[in-house]
């Protein structure tokens, strides 16, 4: 009586065992296959709404671009972390994917890259009660707020020649915004895609600031882990051409996207 009662046990045990095999062995190509989103917040183009979920244009463009090369985004797991730490976490693991990436000669051997996918206007903003002159190229003296590791930061030291040392390094946008508006700095480096969204969600006021000097206009990408397949990298890329392609109206899927997260710069842009 004993041991029949054992022996049926030890079979269940055996099944399940081999069972729990077969599942860990069709589960782990599925898992090697996953990738890791990470973003800093650049809105229209990736962001997260109040309830923490990843949204914006960039977000939609790699879904669609993953759909057509037979893969899947979660839009759950887009990890939205400092710039610095997003950078690093792609740069250095292994499927990683950064959204909204500046693609310079610094960056260039640390990722593979997909794109263009947007462009944006970078540049220093300051309070417009502050009257600030129309900036040349020296801009020593002046207290500048940056994004840690941003593109900014490169081209102030790169272009303007600037000590990294003299610029005041922050981890948010929030922070940026609010570091002005106190006076602490005279002027931060950002965007002018994001500032308007940045001012609303502060509550400041728009008009309050202007974008004393543009600095750049570089284009965006999408940067993945160096580890990342070269057939892969090259389906994708070309897919997101396909995206782009204009249709016999002169339209297209690109720019529909587009359209749907559009927001106009809220902040006055002083041009020379």
């Amino acid at each position: 009586m004993h041991y029949s009662f054992c022996k049926p046990n030890i079979l269940h045990v055996v099944f399940l065992s081999l069972l729990l095999v077969v599942i860990v062995m069709t589960a782990s190509p599925a898992m090697a296959e996953d990738f890791h989103i990470y973003a800093g917040e650049v809105a229209p183009l990736n962001y997260q709404d109040a309830s923490g979920q990843a949204k914006g244009f960039i977000v939609d463009l790699l879904q669609e671009i993953m759909l057509r090369v037979g893969k899947t985004v979660d839009p759950d797991n887009v990890h939205f972390y400092p710039w610095a730490r997003c950078m690093k976490e792609v740069a250095s693991g292994s499927g990683g994917i950064l959204l909204s990436a500046v693609r310079s000669p610094e960056r260039e051997g640390l990722f593979r890259w997909i794109g263009p996918v947007a462009s944006v206007r970078f540049g220093l903003i300051g309070r417009r009660d502050r009257h600030l002159p129309l900036l040349g190229d020296d801009l020593s003296g002046y207290r500048i707020g940056v994004i840690r590791d941003s593109a900014p930061v490169q081209i102030l030291i790169n272009k303007y020649g600037l000590d990294e040392s003299t610029l005041l390094a922050l981890t948010e946008t929030e922070q940026q915004f609010l570091m002005l508006e106190l006076g602490r700095v005279d002027m931060i480096a950002q965007s002018d895609v994001s500032s308007g969204f940045f001012l609303d969600r502060l509550g400041l006021n728009p008009d309050t600031f202007e974008m004393v000097k543009v600095l750049a206009h570089p284009d965006l990408y999408l940067a993945f882990s160096p580890d990342t397949d070269d057939e892969f990298i090259r389906a994708a890329q070309k897919t997101l051409e396909d995206i782009q392609a204009p249709r016999p109206d002169g339209s297209s899927l690109y720019e529909d996207m587009e359209k749907v997260h559009r927001v106009h710069s809220a902040i006055l842009i002083r041009e020379p």
